[in-house]
């Protein structure tokens, strides 16, 4: 079975789940507004889902205030499959799949569930979320509201995680996370680490910016951000807050 390929144009929400079946379910549905019911019908007849050899290609009218579309693709694929989807204003999300993922989109979210392969995503004006324990991991998130939501769910990372962003990064650790790791940040007060191992983080400077490391060896989380960097445990977040 070939691998999955998606064009998912402008304002399509996209998800894609991984299962353990060796084939492809494809599910979409779209809708249209307009001055009247005649008027929605014409913009909702532009809306269309498009096989070309191994391509999905959703299309959809150009963006009219008057004329609201919005389309919905969901697709249940086999984990083992690899995954390349593109779009703009498009919120994508990615569930279970264990094999290369290329995802990226504009002025939207990603998430990222449980995929372990090789994973490059990029949100242009985008927010990425991430939550897994393995793969070699590539996140960007540029623009003025580039932010990235890091959830490791395991103790060691098996794997690398490289993560960018211009806005914030934001890491939940669990208990006893053991992974070494390396924080880059602009100037030091961008830095904040309220996990246990805060005490044992430390500083140094690297061509004008400032780095903060954790552990021996290379480190398997790479984190760059030009904002804060914010680096939290799940045990933290959990305990009551004095009153």
């Amino acid at each position: 079975m070939p691998a999955l390929a998606i064009d998912a144009g402008n304002q399509t929400d996209v998800s894609i789940i991984g299962s353990e079946a060796d084939l492809y379910k494809v599910r979409f549905c779209a809708q249209a507004g307009g001055s009247d019911q005649n008027d929605a019908r014409v913009s909702l007849d532009k809306i269309a889902l498009n096989h070309t050899g191994r391509l999905l290609e959703v299309r959809t009218p150009q963006y009219s205030r008057e004329r609201p579309v919005n389309a919905w693709l969901r697709i249940e694929a086999s984990r083992r499959r690899a995954v390349t989807v593109k779009g703009t204003y498009s919120y994508m999300e990615v569930f279970g799949i264990d094999a290369p993922v290329h995802i990226s989109t504009t002025h939207a979210r990603i998430k990222l569930l449980d995929v372990s392969g090789e994973v490059e995503a990029a949100s242009s004006v985008g927010i990425i979320d991430f939550a897994g324990d393995r793969g070699q991991i590539q996140l960007q998130a540029d623009g003025e509201i580039g932010e990235i939501n890091l959830k490791p769910t395991a103790a060691r990372f098996r794997g690398t995680l490289d993560a960018s962003a211009e806005v914030a990064i934001r890491v939940l650790l669990p208990p006893g996370f053991e992974s070494p790791f390396e924080a880059i940040v602009d100037r030091p007060e961008l830095f904040v680490c309220r996990a246990a191992l805060a005490p044992q983080v430390r500083r140094h400077s690297r061509g004008g910016a400032v780095v903060f490391s954790y552990g021996s060896g290379d480190p398997v989380l790479r984190l760059r951000s030009h904002g804060a960097l914010v680096i939290d445990s799940e045990i933290h977040l959990a305990a009551p807050r004095p009153r």
